[in-house]
């Protein structure tokens, strides 16, 4: 007779698992659409679309989690994929500090999942660099008014860049403002935008093009998509 295993009906995670669920927890909520691109980079045998992680292999790492508890997924909108967070569980077994978080209808998921595509891209294009999130920073610089707090650090080939991802439009002097501010803080600074805040952003770092590098966020998000589509 063969034995039974002493933790059969416990959930076991492998690597694939742990690194894709800080990855959730550092950028408060993702997308299931960017999970399955998060998910394709570990895959652990070939998948139907290079770097793409299928819905049905997406559900069934995502089961394991809610079954665990350690995350929670809710469809906010219609026309959009669900999303997928931490759960206060979650943050405790990987030893997160991060406090409890869940997205809102009224709150910021959509800004969150550009940031997320633009993570994914430059973490694509540049493996051996290294992100540091929004969430980790708003934890650091608790109180300090005078950092200004990115969408995301990421540190390569011996530089810091500030990474902003602007979807609504600044006034202009909070534009300018805030672009001295973060150029002080980095060595060069990324920004992504859109047809409405691109003329604001140029405006406001003209005279800073030494520093600064402006990207078509629309350009970003749907080429990383269609790589996957």
């Amino acid at each position: 007779m063969r034995k039974v295993r002493s933790d059969k009906g416990q959930i076991r995670y492998d690597d694939r698992d742990v690194i894709a669920l800080r990855w959730v927890a550092e950028q408060y909520a993702v997308r299931l659409d960017s999970l399955g691109r998060l998910l394709g980079r570990t895959a652990q045998g070939p998948t139907k679309i290079e770097g793409q992680l299928q819905d049905s292999g997406v559900n069934r790492v995502l089961r394991r989690w809610l079954q665990d508890e350690v995350a929670a997924t809710r469809k906010l909108y219609v026309r959009q994929p669900g999303g997928v967070w931490i759960t206060p569980s979650g943050l405790r077994q990987l030893e997160l500090p991060f406090k409890a978080w869940r997205p809102t209808i009224g709150g910021r998921l959509n800004h969150l999942h550009h940031v997320n595509e633009v993570r994914l891209r430059i973490e694509a294009q540049f493996s051996d660099g290294r992100w540091h999130p929004e969430r980790a920073l708003r934890r650091e610089h608790s109180g300090d008014e005078r950092f200004h707090i990115p969408d995301g650090e990421f540190y390569f080939g011996g530089y810091s860049y500030g990474i902003e991802v602007e979807l609504t439009a600044k006034s202009a002097e909070r534009a300018r403002r805030l672009a001295f501010q973060v150029t002080e803080q980095y060595d060069r600074v990324w920004y992504f935008v859109n047809d409405q805040t691109r003329p604001v952003i140029e405006e406001a770092t003209k005279q800073l093009v030494d520093r600064i590098q402006i990207y078509d966020i629309a350009a970003v998000v749907k080429a990383e998509t269609e790589s996957n589509a």
